[in-house]
């Protein structure tokens, strides 16, 4: 599995994606919490965006050697199981000599100074960083937009439109405040680099 896609998941539970090497791409787009040892040991996963976090426990990214970028854009500081500073142990954001490197937690720039004095987080104050954040809007007739509410300055994401039953995907669609791509096939939508508010619009058409 290379893959972890779960537009509706709530809750990453204990130990689910432990172990998987080949994990590279993943999205939770509504989760808000991830339990003790989710992605434990996932060391070819790069980033990880989790915007509608509420709460990590005991050591969820552990070994996770290749994680140099994490976003959690949300509006909350998510809250971490009795203080505790290891959910990012053994990895860039660890140690300052580790792999050679430093990785960042990139945060809304109006809670970067928060985060740096919040127990769990405080451990990570110099690899925290606040950036503008935009919120995005989906009107899709006929349809969901399954993608994050909330797109940071200078990142992207992906998600899916998916039609009703008796609907079929939109042949086009319209994206205003950022860059955008559209497989119509698919439905898979890209959108990056945000100018401000972003607001995905389509129709999906009888099938």
């Amino acid at each position: 599995m290379s893959y972890a896609i779960f537009p509706n998941c709530g809750s990453v539970s204990d130990s689910c994606f432990q172990a998987l090497s080949n994990l590279t791409n993943i999205s939770f787009p509504e989760c808000r919490f991830v339990q003790t040892n989710a992605f434990y040991g996932c060391y070819n996963l790069p980033l990880i965006s989790f915007p509608k976090i509420l709460s990590l426990t005991y050591s969820p990214f552990m070994n996770c050697s290749a994680i140099s970028k994490a976003y959690f854009l949300g509006p909350m500081i998510p809250a971490v199981q009795n203080g505790s500073s290891n959910f990012f142990a053994n990895t860039p954001m660890s140690s300052t000599s580790y792999l050679g490197y430093y990785g960042s937690i990139y945060v809304r720039a109006s809670l970067a100074s928060l985060y740096k004095i919040t127990s769990g987080w405080s451990w990570y104050s110099d690899r925290i960083v606040g950036i503008e954040v935009y919120d995005v809007s989906k009107n899709i007739t006929h349809g969901q937009c399954l993608i994050d509410d909330y797109l940071g300055e200078g990142t992207s994401t992906f998600g899916t439109i998916y039609p009703d039953d008796g609907y079929a995907l939109p042949s086009s669609i319209t994206v205003s405040g950022c860059d955008y791509t559209y497989d119509n096939t698919t439905g898979k939508v890209t959108i990056s680099n945000p100018t401000g508010d972003v607001t995905i619009t389509g129709e999906c058409n009888p099938s």
